[in-house]
């Protein structure tokens, strides 16, 4: 009997993360295994909200305002909306024993956090207690993280097909160096190659989760 756990897709837009969810969890609900499909991604609603004054404002105020708006929605994001919207989008439902499965989640918003920390020059102490705050809320002890890897050359191509907006490098930049630290330092992170066709790319992520669930079902 599978027990519930919460599996993570990381990667960036366009390696692969909604169709293999979505592919996921057909072949485990005809397992007969209930599977709940989520996502956990940084808000901006402040930020949104005040972008659209910004063009009624001095030039030189824009970067400044962005800066503290942008700072304002971290706090936010990690003391309210996370541990929020993980109680009801994710762990409610594994607690009713299901297997949830998750998109971005804790890798995908530290990637924000720190890419936005670059880009604004954020305080970095600020920044460090707030990634405490959230590692402390998003646990990942009973998770399995599935990074979904592709090659930079072959994203455009992909972004283009479904019509999404270019990844900036440095956004990319970061996201590698968030990722390279979770698959170095965490023994439930495992990494999948998308570059191949999506059956195979499939058969291989479903040989992954069925060694990687044995496993913690055997300790």
């Amino acid at each position: 009997m599978i027990r519930p756990h919460i599996i993570i897709f990381a990667g960036p837009v366009g390696s692969g993360k909604s169709t293999n969810i979505r592919l996921l969890s057909v072949w485990l609900r005809q397992r007969g295994i209930k599977t709940k499909e989520t996502y956990l991604k940084t808000a901006f609603f402040i930020t949104n909200v005040f972008s659209k004054f910004n063009r009624k404002v001095c030039s030189r105020y824009i970067f400044l305002i962005n800066k503290i708006t942008v700072i304002l929605d971290l706090i936010i994001n990690a003391f309210f909306i996370f541990p929020i919207l993980s109680l009801f989008k994710i762990k409610l439902w594994e607690r009713l024993g299901y297997v949830v499965l998750v998109e971005e989640y804790l890798p995908g918003i530290l990637v924000d956090y720190f890419h936005l920390t670059l880009l604004y020059g954020l305080d970095k102490r600020i920044v460090r207690w707030l990634i405490k705050v959230l590692c402390s809320c998003l646990n990942l002890n009973r998770a399995i993280i599935i990074f979904l890897v592709c090659d930079y050359d072959v994203l455009p191509i992909r972004w283009r097909k479904r019509g999404s907006p270019r990844e900036h490098v440095s956004y990319l930049m970061s996201q590698q160096k968030i990722f390279a630290i979770f698959s170095n330092s965490m023994n439930n992170a495992l990494s999948l190659s998308t570059n191949r066709d999506i059956n195979d790319v499939f058969h291989e992520l479903t040989l992954i989760i069925s060694r990687s669930i044995t496993k913690r079902n055997s300790q």
